[in-house]
């Protein structure tokens, strides 16, 4: 991918050639993988989601993840799920507040999801679930806000941890 066609600030300060070898190097070290089908794109390993686990120690009773998608129609939705009902609504009040998704009517379904795999390095949890038809999505996002708001990992975070983790072994 040509990522110089978009506007799109690096979250790291490696040129090309650094950036791959130091992908590659974290594919030789198992805490990333290439994707299966597509050669640009990197996956992180479970070991490699392990070793960014002890280091950043995140709040996994925060985690939040959100799924758009389309009805036959051609409407809108958004299925938001969470670790607990509090930031499930947290999360639906913050995507409404920000313009991730515009939402005027209709019935939100909730849901509790019992062994749901939100990541696939640690086991199954259970899951609140919300799922709407919307309007429209990431029609007018304030992303400087919600990022603020929603305290979420950037990917800075995990280059970071992930180049640590890298740097360790080779020591």
């Amino acid at each position: 991918m040509d990522w110089s066609s978009l506007a799109v600030k690096h979250p790291h300060d490696m040129s090309d050639s650094e950036l791959l070898s130091t992908l590659n190097n974290l594919c030789d070290a198992g805490i990333l993988r290439m994707d299966s089908e597509e050669s640009d794109v990197y996956c992180m390993t479970a070991k490699g989601g392990l070793e960014w686990e002890r280091e950043r120690k995140p709040a996994w009773d925060r985690l939040v993840s959100d799924h758009y998608g389309e009805l036959r129609s051609g409407t809108s939705t958004v299925t938001i799920l969470a670790t607990s009902r509090d930031i499930g609504e947290q999360f639906w009040k913050s995507g409404c507040e920000f313009g991730l998704f515009t939402y005027t009517s209709g019935r939100l379904k909730t849901r509790t999801i019992r062994k749901y795999p939100m990541i696939y390095w640690r086991p199954p949890v259970s899951v609140y679930a919300i799922h709407a038809t919307v309007d429209d999505r990431l029609c007018d996002t304030d992303w400087n806000k919600l990022e603020q708001r929603s305290g979420s990992i950037a990917l800075q975070t995990i280059l970071d941890a992930a180049v640590g983790s890298v740097r360790s072994h080779r020591t």
